[in-house]
């Protein structure tokens, strides 16, 4: 499981093994041989990987419905949910992209708020 998730979450990012292998200060090989399932990180590794993926050490390890601890909502309606669910476990590229149009939206709503209403001229 642990080297399924690694890949996956390497790849979710579009990283090469020698991107996170630099990250994570081993060389590509050790660290192909850790996604390859050949060899097994010290607990130590294993944190320093969750770390790099911003998920919990028990997201990378088996549990399938755990998501990255440092960003845990409570969140009550079940739609918003399963967006920020959905949003946690996308590919990095699309969530700095919605991030972007979120502050574009933001922005347009903030300006459009602060400008001066129009009036009708009087006749």
């Amino acid at each position: 499981m642990l080297s399924q998730r690694m890949e996956q979450e390497r790849l979710k990012r579009g990283w090469t093994q020698d991107d996170v292998a630099s990250r994570i200060s081993v060389s590509r090989s050790a660290y192909s041989n850790y996604e390859n399932g050949n060899r097994k990180p010290d607990i130590d590794m294993v944190k320093e990987i969750a770390r790099l993926y911003e998920v919990s050490i028990d997201y990378l390890t088996c549990n399938d419905a755990v998501l990255p601890t440092d960003n845990s909502l409570i969140v009550h309606d079940a739609r918003m949910r399963l967006f920020f669910e959905e949003f946690m476990v996308s590919p990095l590229r699309q969530r700095e992209e919605l991030m972007r149009f979120w502050r574009f939206m933001r922005e347009d709503f903030t300006d459009n708020k602060q400008q001066p209403q129009r009036t009708q001229p009087e006749e």
